[in-house]
């Protein structure tokens, strides 16, 4: 590795401008365009020396959170700028890698609109399933008319036929989920590259949001087919 030597005012010209260092590569790991063609990781004594720094001097400094205590990031960050002196500048890894960050929640998002999308196309096939269960109990609809029920009754017992048909359904979708998840995390038998797995997590939040989605969809869904059973049944 060669690296030009700083310019020293008043110093001599040397055959040799530049100082050089050995090093034997270990491994080549991938992030983005931007870190792999920008970033080499190497001993912080070796840089130090080569350079001719100081081995106190560092361009900055990386700090991980253990698992104990508080686990925002943002708040550590904010702590820490208080305690340093006003030279430095304290960044999550979100704040230091924002362009990065902004990808990911565009791409988060536009997943989650297409598959709402996809769920919103796939309800159509629970109006159709309560459309032919309706006119498949017609006669037992005539019976309960004949006890004594209205047609309000027999919406709302259409209606929570449709909201179980979504939930069941969307819960077995849930859960089949989880369990490619868990065993993602726990084989690792998808990968992107020699030996490493596709990264995955499970995030409770995203877990509740698919089941609020779910769960309000399937309840217009089954109240739009609800009230179609009523005007059949009438």
């Amino acid at each position: 590795m060669l690296v030009p030597k700083p310019l020293k005012k008043g110093a001599l010209s040397t055959s040799t401008p530049y100082e050089q260092g050995f090093l034997t590569l270990s491994a080549v790991y991938a992030v983005d365009a931007d870190w792999d063609q920008k970033y080499l990781i190497t001993d912080l004594r070796w840089v130090q020396a080569l350079l001719g720094r100081d081995p106190e001097q560092a361009t900055g400094i990386s700090i991980k959170l253990n698992e104990q205590g508080i686990q925002d990031p943002a708040y550590w960050a904010r702590q820490i700028q208080k305690w340093a002196p006003n030279q430095y500048v304290v960044k999550t890894r979100i704040q230091l890698n924002s362009a990065l960050y902004k990808m990911l929640n565009t791409e988060y998002a536009a997943t989650y609109g297409v598959f709402t999308l996809v769920l919103i196309i796939a309800l159509f096939n629970l109006v159709g399933a309560m459309i032919t269960i309706i006119l498949d109990k017609r006669q037992n609809a005539d019976t309960l008319f004949a006890l004594g029920l209205t047609s309000r009754d027999i919406q709302r017992i259409y209606l929570i036929q449709g909201i179980g048909l979504s939930v069941i359904g969307g819960l077995g979708g849930l859960l089949l989920g989880s369990a490619l998840i868990g065993s993602q995390l726990y084989f690792g038998w998808l990968e992107i590259g020699a030996g490493l797995a596709y990264p995955v997590a499970f995030e409770w939040k995203n877990f509740l949001l698919v089941v609020v989605t779910i769960s309000v969809l399937g309840s217009i869904t089954s109240w739009v087919a609800s009230r179609r059973a009523a005007r059949v049944d009438s």
